[in-house]
């Protein structure tokens, strides 16, 4: 899947085939070559990370929980894992990449 296959109804869509649980996991998707424009650790231990990352001219906000220490690894492009969220923050919401895994792109 592209970022910008994301934009749109894409978030809409998906939540018809909610409700999500054991019996039907949440979906995951991957989008290869992705360019991180910005990066930065988040969390009281700086644990986590914010990160901004873009393809084609389509940018995404992203966290990804538990991956402070891998600040560093967080090089252009890499390829991501994620699922679709909505973030509700402070009366605001809005859709982020909740990233699962990252590797760097072949």
């Amino acid at each position: 899947m592209t970022l910008k296959d994301l934009a749109g109804s894409a978030f809409r869509d998906l939540q018809r085939l909610a409700s999500f649980g054991q019996a039907n996991p949440q979906p995951v998707f991957v989008t290869r070559k992705v360019k991180v424009v910005g990066c930065r650790t988040m969390g009281s231990d700086g644990g986590h990370l914010r990160l901004k990352l873009e393809q084609n001219g389509m940018v995404w906000d992203s966290v990804a929980f538990g991956f402070g220490a891998h600040q560093a690894e967080m090089s252009d492009p890499i390829d991501i894992v994620y699922n679709l969220e909505l973030d509700q923050w402070n009366g605001k919401s809005t859709l982020r990449l909740n990233l699962i895994d990252f590797a760097k792109a072949k």
